[in-house]
């Protein structure tokens, strides 16, 4: 639903998230009639995406994302260290 209703509109200064009216407006013109509290998710979520938006035209922005790669690197290093870390105490 956001991004069919958005995410973001045009400001005068730039993008910003999506208003009140132009969430009521978007209901109307599609035929939905949301609860307030899916309503209110919606501006929250149109807000986080613009923030994200924003932060990601920074050239030293990591991905918003996790790899595959990175997960096991990770997984991998706790397991050693857990190993190592066990037999170490063990000797000691």
């Amino acid at each position: 639903m956001l991004m069919e209703a958005g995410p973001v509109q045009p400001g005068g200064m730039g993008a910003m998230p999506l208003s009140w009216g132009e969430l009521q407006a978007w209901q109307q013109q599609t035929g939905r009639r949301l609860p307030p509290w899916q309503t209110r998710m919606i501006r929250e979520l149109s807000a986080v995406f613009l923030a994200e938006s924003q932060r990601a035209e920074k050239v030293d922005c990591p991905a918003p994302w996790v790899s595959e790669i990175d997960a096991n690197r990770k997984l991998v290093a706790q397991k050693l260290a857990a190993a190592f870390g066990a037999r170490a105490k063990r000797k000691g």
